[in-house]
């Protein structure tokens, strides 16, 4: 159930942790943001998202910013993206895009799309668009819960 849960401090563990594998991670946001949301599917969320970015690419960016009544989430990857006609599918359950994203041996499993159910218990949005220059955008956006 909802909590009063610091979301700034999860997204920023969650990249001091892939920092401290080693990662090219970094996370630009407050230093604290507290909402009331689930944690545990939150950090689920933003660990699979960001395990999601560093297999594909070779760098990861994950901000938070606030609103007046909206969390703004974004995990931003520099890898091949993926093509517009397959970003709905990515959102199923065990979907493989192995043609779009060559270096995926193990398929996205249930990653996105266990995601896309975080979000959805929140009563947020999960949206996907490739960047310009390179790379995918997982963008989510929450109701801002005080």
């Amino acid at each position: 159930s909802p909590t009063r849960t610091d979301v700034a401090v999860l997204a920023a563990t969650t990249i001091d942790h892939a920092q401290d594998l080693g990662a090219d991670a970094l996370y630009e946001g407050p230093d604290h943001l507290e909402a009331n949301i689930r944690p545990i599917g939150l950090r689920r969320t933003l660990v699979n998202l960001v395990e999601n970015a560093l297999h594909y690419g070779t760098a990861v960016r994950l901000s938070v910013t606030s609103h007046t009544d909206t969390i703004r989430i974004r995990v931003e990857d520099d890898g091949p993206g993926i093509p517009e006609d397959q970003m709905a599918k990515v959102l199923r359950p065990f979907a493989r895009l192995d043609t779009a994203r060559r270096r995926n041996t193990k398929g996205l499993g249930l990653g996105l799309a266990t995601v896309a159910r975080a979000v959805e218990r929140e009563d947020g949005t999960l949206t996907l668009s490739n960047l310009p220059e390179r790379g995918l955008r997982v963008e989510i956006v929450l109701p801002y819960r005080i």
